[in-house]
C-alpha cells in the first residue's frame, strides 16, 4: 500500500521522488508477537534488521498462551514488598521473550572469541572421541547465515556456544589450580543452560537440541557437576526419544548401500548419547542409577555385547565372570599401543579401557580380606586380580611417563583429554594406594602418574578437586590408622 502524499501550501503536489516509501499494510510478525512497535518498513523493518532476525510480513497470528517467569524477577529476599516490585517490573503475562542467535552469538564478542576458531578447535579434539556433532551436516546448516556471518536459527547458536564450552581449558594462569567451580559460573555456561531450557521447554524438538544437551553434559562431568550432567543426559535422551534417534540396523542386504548424511547424523549422536551416560558412571555415587539411554542390541550398529551381571549383596562379581571382557579390553589396549602411530591419538579410549580394568579388579580385591591378598595366596582369583592390576598400572605408568614429558613442552595437547582421563589417573593411584604390597615400583608409579594429574587439572575442573583428594591422603598417610585411598569420589568442599 501507497501512503497518499500531502499538497503542498502553495497548492502544487511533491515530485514522485519526494514522495514517502513504500511500507507494509500491518506489523511484521516477530513485532507483532513481541507487542513492539514496527515501523512496516520494506523489505524488512528496521527492528528485524537491526537483531538480524528474519522479518516476514505474510503469517497468521496465534495469540500464545504460555507465560515464562524469571524467579529472578520476585527478589532474592522472598519478602512481600521484593515480590511486589518484580510483578511491578515484569508482567507475568508479558510475552516479550525473544531468543535471537546473534544475542546468543553475542558471547563470543564479549571475550574476543571467534567462533570459526572454536567450531573448528571442537572438530580437531572432542569430536574426534565423541561424535556428537556430524561434521558434513553441521557445515550444510552453517551455510545459511544472516547477513552479519551468524548462525540464523537459536538452536545452530546454543550448539556452538557448547562446542565452545568442551573445548575451554580451565587453566586461568593463576597459581591457585582450579576445581571447576569457576567452570560451571561461566557467563558462557549459565546463558547456554537458560537458553537451553528455553528452547526445549517452548520450541519444536530439534537434532541441535539434542546435540547440546549432550554437550553440556559432559561439561558439567568435566567439571565435577555430577548430579546435573546425570539430569542433563536425560533431558537429551528424552527429546531424542521424540525424535526418533536410535542407532541403524545392520541389515545384511543393505551392507554396500550408502548412507545417507541425514541417518549417520542420528546414529552419530545415539552413540554420543551412550557414550557421555556411560561415562557419568565413573563418579561412583552415579553408579547404580539407572541408565538413560538403553544400551545397544546386537543387530545395532554398532553392533555390541551386553555385559550385564547381577550384584548381589552389593558385592562385584568374580574374576571369572568378567573373564571375556577382561581378554576383550586388554586386546583393544594392546591394538591402540602396537598399531598407532602415536598412542596419543587413542588416549582417551585408552584412558577409559584402564579405567575398566581397574574398576573390575579392584572392586574383587576389595571384597578380600588384606591377609589375602599376597602374591603368595593359593587362591587363584586374587593371583588374576593382582596380574590384572599389575598390567593395568604398568601400562598406565607407561604412558603416564611419556606424556608428562610431552605435556611440558605442548600444553596444547591437553585440548583433545577427555573428563575420563583424570578418572584413569585417579583409579591407577587409589589401586597404588590401596596395593603397594603387591604392585611393582610402587612409589616410583605413583609420582608418575600424580604428576600427570597435575595437568589434567589445567583442562578439567575435576581433576583439580581429585587432586586435592589427593593431597589430603598424602597429609595423612604415614599417621597411624590413615585411611586410604578409595574408589568413591565424594566432594570435600
Amino acid at each position: 500500500m501507497v501512503t497518499a502524499f500531502q499538497s503542498s501550501p502553495g497548492g502544487s503536489s511533491k515530485s514522485p521522488m519526494e514522495r514517502p516509501s513504500e511500507r507494509a499494510h500491518r506489523a511484521c510478525e516477530k513485532c507483532t508477537r513481541t507487542k513492539k512497535k514496527c515501523d512496516k518498513a520494506l523489505p524488512e523493518c528496521s527492528r528485524c534488521q537491526r537483531l538480524a532476525s528474519e522479518c516476514s510480513y505474510d503469517y497468521i497470528f496465534t495469540a500464545p498462551t504460555t507465560a515464562i517467569v524469571d524467579p529472578g524477577t520476585q527478589g532474592s529476599a522472598g519478602s512481600p514488598h521484593d515480590y511486589m516490585t518484580g510483578m511491578a517490573r515484569f508482567n507475568i503475562f508479558d510475552t516479550d521473550l525473544e531468543l535471537p542467535s546473534a544475542m546468543i552469538m553475542n558471547l563470543f564478542n564479549a571475550k574476543g572469541f571467534s567462533w570459526h576458531e572454536a567450531v573448528s578447535l571442537y572438530f580437531r579434539t572432542t569430536n574426534m572421541w565423541l561424535s556428537a556433532v556430524h561434521e558434513q551436516r553441521f557445515r550444510q546448516k552453517l551455510e545459511r547465515l544472516d547477513r552479519n556471518g551468524l548462525p540464523r536459527e537459536p538452536e545452530m547458536a546454543l550448539l556452538v556456544v557448547c562446542m565452545h564450552l568442551v573445548t575451554q581449558h580451565a587453566d586461568s594462569g593463576r597459581p591457585v589450580m582450579p576445581d571447576g567451580k569457576e567452570m560451571l559460573s561461566l557467563p558462557a555456561y549459565v546463558v547456554a543452560k537458560r537458553v537451553f531450557s528455553i528452547l526445549r521447554g517452548l520450541g519444536a524438538p530439534s537434532i541441535e537440541i539434542v546435540q547440546s544437551a549432550t554437550l553440556l553434559c559432559l561439561y558439567e562431568f568435566g567439571h565435577g557437576d555430577f548430579p546435573r550432567a546425570y539430569v542433563t543426559v536425560g533431558d537429551a535422551y528424552t527429546t531424542a526419544a521424540s525424535m526418533g534417534i536410535r542407532p541403524g540396523k545392520y541389515r545384511e542386504a543393505e551392507r554396500d548401500w550408502a548412507v545417507p548424511p541425514e541417518d549417520e547424523e542420528k546414529w552419530d549422536l545415539y552413540w554420543a548419547m551412550l557414550i557421555v551416560d556411560r561415562l557419568i558412571r565413573f563418579e561412583r555415587r552415579l553408579m547404580w542409577k539407572e541408565f538413560h539411554v538403553p544400551s545397544p542390541v546386537e543387530d545395532d550398529l554398532l553392533p555390541t555385547t551386553n555385559y550385564t551381571e547381577t550384584y548381589h549383596s552389593g558385592r562385584p562379581p568374580s574374576v571369572a565372570s568378567f573373564a571375556e571382557l577382561d581378554v576383550a579390553t586388554r586386546s583393544l589396549v594392546e591394538a591402540m599401543v602396537l598399531q598407532a602411530s602415536t598412542w596419543g591419538e587413542y588416549y582417551e579410549c585408552f584412558a577409559t579401557c584402564t579405567c575398566l580394568l581397574l574398576l573390575l579388579y579392584c572392586s574383587y580385591l576389595c571384597t578380600i580380606r588384606p591377609s589375602e591378598v599376597y602374591t603368595n595366596t593359593n587362591n587363584l582369583e586374587v593371583l588374576k586380580a593382582i596380574a590384572g592390576i599389575n598390567f593395568t598400572i604398568r601400562i598406565i605408568a607407561d604412558t603416564t611417563r611419556d606424556l608428562n614429558q610431552h605435556l611440558a613442552r605442548q600444553p596444547e595437547m591437553l585440548a583433545t583429554c577427555s573428563p575420563v582421563t583424570p578418572y584413569s589417573a585417579y583409579h591407577s593411584l587409589a589401586a597404588l594406594s590401596n596395593f603397594e604390597h603387591v604392585i611393582w615400583e610402587a612409589d616410583t608409579r605413583f609420582h608418575d602418574i600424580y604428576s600427570t594429574l597435575h595437568f589434567f587439572a589445567k583442562r578439567w575442573g575435576v581433576a583439580g578437586q581429585l587432586v586435592k583428594r589427593i593431597e589430603e591422603f598424602l597429609g595423612t598417610k604415614d599417621e597411624e590408622g590413615a585411611p586410604l585411598l578409595d574408589f568413591s569420589f565424594l566432594s570435600r568442599t
